[in-house]
């Protein structure tokens, strides 16, 4: 459709015989228009639009569209209607940031999903206690706190292939702070090296020894 150009004060019929399920393209440069399907009351009734916006008219039932300029307007506009297309309409998403995983989808960046095991007055002189850890997504580290002890003790990490297997294993050898006795808590942050963890503590002091520990992942 060719370009129309309307004076302050003027109205003009901007689409004349819609059908029902037509919609139209507007672009409006110079002043703001009013449009309606109302002729007599464009500006009061009407709905304002103004140079730059993107407006797509739709849903008319078949009534005409009336444009008009303001009279009190410094200008006149040029109005552009051309009959809409294909189109696609998105709406918001329901998670605002998000990151690629390794398979195209969408993921939140962060997540509260969480591990937490614990025990209390376990005797690991009777044997290991051992504590099997799937971390949560993203997690990057195990807290490990163990307190109350009566005699010495060892805390190992071990990370497993998705079949339980062993891959590799930090010890008190690699980091002092996993070995603990009556005096001195274990408490200690290990890097998370595969999702599958198992945790072990083990008597050293060859007696009687009952311990607490808390493990935390996130």
């Amino acid at each position: 459709m060719p370009a129309i150009t309307i004076d302050p004060g003027d109205r003009t019929k901007l689409i004349s015989q819609p059908a029902e399920a037509d919609a139209y393209n507007v672009d409006v440069s110079g002043s703001a228009v009013y449009l309606s399907h109302n002729p007599r009351a464009v500006v009061r009734d009407g709905k304002k639009v103004r140079r730059g916006d993107r407006v797509e008219i739709s849903n008319l039932r078949g009534k005409p569209v009336y444009a008009k300029v303001p009279s009190d307007a410094s200008s006149s506009a040029t109005v552009e209607v051309d009959r809409a297309g294909f189109a696609l309409n998105f709406f918001p998403r329901a998670v605002q940031a998000t990151v690629q995983t390794d398979n195209d989808d969408e993921a939140a960046p962060r997540t509260d999903a969480f591990v937490h095991e614990y025990g209390s007055a376990v005797d690991v002189n009777a044997s290991d206690e051992v504590i099997n850890i799937d971390a949560p997504d993203r997690a990057d580290f195990l807290v490990i706190h163990v307190d109350d002890a009566i005699g010495d003790y060892d805390v190992s990490v071990a990370f497993m292939d998705p079949d339980g297997n062993e891959i590799t294993t930090r010890t008190s050898g690699d980091n002092s702070d996993l070995s603990g006795n009556a005096s001195t808590d274990v408490f200690g942050r290990v890097a998370i090296a595969a999702p599958k963890a198992q945790v072990t503590i083990s008597d050293t002091s060859g007696a009687s020894n009952t311990l607490d520990y808390s493990i935390y992942a996130r």
